[in-house]
């Protein structure tokens, strides 16, 4: 759940809607496939306290990510930036016979990524603060004005 990855993620999802109900958040994920859940949990729980003793702001979630790694370099916050990915679509048939399309791909390492991807590429636990307010309000001011 690193980049903007963030905006299809359940886990993210499930703590924003506490947020937005008043209860605070904190979402944590580690890489597919890795099977020992011992670490990242016990930071959680590090993390957790923390986040209590602060009183998070309204409509916030704490985003802990994991890294691909038994021993992380150490949590480190970051920043929620875009992603890039090398994307295709393939176009297949469906039983019904109508078209389906199936993206693909993979991130693109040839552009430059989001700081919590990079952090956690390079050995770090990542912390992110988000807000579920994602209005940009200078743009949505902007747009005001021209209307």
């Amino acid at each position: 759940n690193a980049g903007t990855d963030i905006l299809y993620s359940g886990t993210v999802a499930a703590a924003l809607e506490g947020a937005i109900c008043g209860v605070p958040g904190l979402a944590v994920s580690q890489p597919h496939g890795r099977k020992d859940y011992a670490q990242a949990a016990a930071l959680a729980v590090q993390v957790f306290d923390q986040m209590m003793a602060e009183k998070p702001a309204p409509y916030t979630v704490w985003n802990l990510n994991y890294p691909d790694c038994d021993c992380p370099k150490g949590l480190v916050t970051a920043l929620m930036e875009p992603l890039h990915y090398d994307e295709t679509y393939a176009l297949t048939g469906s039983e019904d016979g109508c078209d389906t399309y199936v993206l693909s791909g993979r991130i693109d390492e040839s552009r430059e990524q989001s700081d919590d991807y990079v952090k956690l590429s390079q050995g770090y636990a990542t912390l992110t603060v988000l807000h579920a307010d994602l209005t940009d309000k200078a743009a949505q001011r902007a747009a005001e004005m021209k209307l």
